[in-house]
């Protein structure tokens, strides 16, 4: 699965929305599931601040849009680490680790697929 998405994101690049509207990201609950199936959710909210769970435990962060890099730099509190755009639209946002493009974050808006089952199906 993950080489069908590595090999899919560049042509699904000219659809893509882009990260300089950020009302396309913001204020929406981005859930991303790790390979222990531990539920990430991630609320990039107005005021640059970051709502972060780890299967329901919160902490708070920051984040910053570089818009020269194409790239999120997010303050975890405890690292701080760039993520590069790949892909957004209304339900989906994939992004790359700066230095690890082999494993993308693929972040799914739990508003617009409420259900990730579906996502096997």
């Amino acid at each position: 699965m993950l080489q069908y998405i590595k090999n899919l994101l560049p042509k699904l690049q000219q659809l893509s929305s882009s990260l300089d509207h950020q009302a396309n990201f913001v204020d929406k609950p981005w859930i991303y599931i790790d390979e222990k199936g531990d539920k990430h959710t991630y609320i990039f909210q107005k005021d640059r601040s970051l709502i972060m769970s780890l299967n329901g435990s919160v902490q708070m962060g920051n984040w910053k849009y570089i818009p020269n890099a194409g790239s999120l730099l997010i303050d975890r509190g405890s690292d701080k680490i760039l993520l590069k755009h790949a892909f957004l639209d209304k339900a989906v946002m994939v992004l790359q680790t700066d230095n690890n493009f082999d494993k993308p974050w693929m972040l799914i808006d739990e508003k617009e697929i409420p259900d990730l089952t579906q996502l096997g199906n």
